[in-house]
């Protein structure tokens, strides 16, 4: 007949033989190359640059930065209700400015347009050589289509004094399809300008 160990003692054989395993198998896993590569501060540091990488490319595809930093230096803020770019000068009246603005932080997801109205002032001295356009309303055309970063929409009114559409954040520039537009309204109402909305409070104009 044999003997038993007491339980206590059978209890602690086992703990050293899962302890012995453990160790055992951590063992074989150092020795994987495998395993011990990503152990390997080098490799972790040229994974790390790879990922970052990716990531801003895929940022650049969606968001130009060199089109965003060009579209910045063909923009300004408006300030106090008005617009200066170039030699031009914007003056939004009746709170218009205000209610574009709201339009825009509505219409976050699809671009839109506006047709605006109001008077424009051409310099009577010729030593100066800005023109005003006092902005006093706005109709919204019909939109055929609304997408992210782009909108088509009807012809506006052949008094329009500006024609008007929002980009995506920062996104400035007009497009080549924006200024065939423009210069296609421009026939039926010369001298009309087309502003871009980039941000709540930067805007681009083009003549």
């Amino acid at each position: 007949m044999k003997s038993k160990d007491p339980p206590k003692l059978k209890e602690e054989k086992l703990k050293q033989e899962k302890l012995r395993q453990e160790i055992v198998q951590e063992a074989l896993l150092d020795n994987n190359p495998a395993h011990s590569i990503w152990k390997n501060p080098v490799v972790i540091i040229i994974l790390s640059l790879f990922i970052l990488i990716l990531f801003l490319s895929t940022y650049l595809v969606f968001f130009p930065l060199s089109r965003t930093v060009e579209g910045s230096f063909h923009s300004a803020a408006l300030e106090a209700n008005t617009l200066d770019v170039d030699q031009l000068h914007l003056e939004f009246q009746d709170n218009t400015a205000q209610k574009i603005q709201d339009l825009y932080l509505n219409e976050q997801q699809t671009e839109f347009s506006l047709c605006l109205f109001g008077e424009k002032t051409d310099p009577n001295d010729h030593k100066e050589s800005i023109s005003t356009y006092s902005i006093t309303s706005f109709m919204q055309p019909t939109q055929y289509s609304q997408t992210f970063s782009e909108v088509q929409f009807a012809p506006c009114p052949e008094n329009t004094l500006i024609l008007f559409h929002t980009h995506p954040y920062k996104s400035c520039l007009a497009s080549d399809q924006d200024i065939r537009t423009l210069r296609e309204s421009q026939q039926q109402t010369p001298g009309m300008l087309m502003l871009i909305m980039c941000e709540s409070e930067r805007f681009a104009v083009y003549e």
